[in-house]
């Protein structure tokens, strides 16, 4: 509840929101076919949906890797991780809000 919180860490929580928006944007705005392997690879096969397959796999897309090492080449060293774009696919997993904007 925010009245209870002292105004610094009402700052810090909506700053830390909209980095984390940032982000996702950034990831979701670019975010290409993933290969099926490279998901299971950096996520529990267990959160695997038929949804995630259908929006984010494709067995002639790019490794979570490469995508990350490209994200960091624009956006600046270690600024992404893999468990960034898991994460993400995790979250976002029915639909993708930020594709094609």
């Amino acid at each position: 509840m925010i009245r209870n919180k002292p105004a610094h860490q009402i700052g810090r929580e909506a700053f830390e929101v909209q980095i984390t928006n940032y982000r996702n944007y950034i990831i979701g705005s670019r975010l290409p076919r993933i290969k099926p392997e490279s998901f299971y690879r950096w996520s529990d096969k267990n959160n695997w949906t038929p949804s995630i397959t259908l929006n984010y796999l494709s067995n002639k897309g790019q490794t979570i890797d490469q995508i990350v090492f490209d994200l960091n080449q624009v956006h600046g060293e270690d600024y992404f991780c893999e468990q960034d774009v898991v994460d993400f696919i995790l979250k976002y997993s029915t639909h993708n809000p930020y594709k094609g904007k």
